[in-house]
């Protein structure tokens, strides 16, 4: 498992906001991964049949102080026959109905073990991230965060940020 400690800046922040403005997705910021289509032996398509999403989150009760000790993360299991990549940079995290910018940089970006883009048969990958839990609860009260791939989603989980 790989854990991330993100420093959040506003620049970057804005940056996403921008270009997801003039229309430029996800997608585009990882068109640079190689294409493993048609190589023997290399990662299939995903198939929705063979992948588990698992979301992390913890703690699941916290006061607005401690926001910045909340990871939130995610396991992929590939329960399928063959190696796939379960495309894990397309996961988007909803809180309370609403994608999060933050997680989709999140998870769109930065250094990914091998596993991430060709999930061996029976094997998991794993990924945490911290200091987000500012970003993801700006106020106290109740959030629900779900995780959904294509048509993949994890079960939520609800958590209770409290004033402090």
């Amino acid at each position: 498992m790989i854990r991330v400690n993100l420093s959040l800046r506003v620049d970057l922040y804005i940056v996403s906001i921008i270009t997801m403005a003039i229309g430029y997705t996800t997608d585009a910021a990882v068109s640079h991964l190689p294409v493993r289509k048609g190589c023997e032996g290399a990662a299939q398509d995903m198939s929705t049949d063979a992948i588990h999403l698992k979301l992390l989150a913890e703690p699941h009760d916290l006061f607005m102080a401690e926001r910045g000790k909340f990871e939130v993360g995610v396991t992929a299991s590939n329960r399928g026959t063959e190696v796939v990549d379960p495309e894990l940079y397309r996961a988007r995290l909803l809180i309370n109905g609403r994608d999060s910018l933050v997680w989709s940089d999140a998870i769109g970006n930065g250094y990914r073990e091998a596993k991430w883009f060709a999930l061996p048969p029976g094997d998991s990958v794993s990924m945490i991230w911290t200091s987000m839990g500012e970003s993801f609860f700006p106020r106290p009260g109740v959030y629900t965060l779900i995780l959904r791939l294509s048509h993949i989603e994890a079960a939520p989980v609800v958590v209770r940020v409290r004033p402090s």
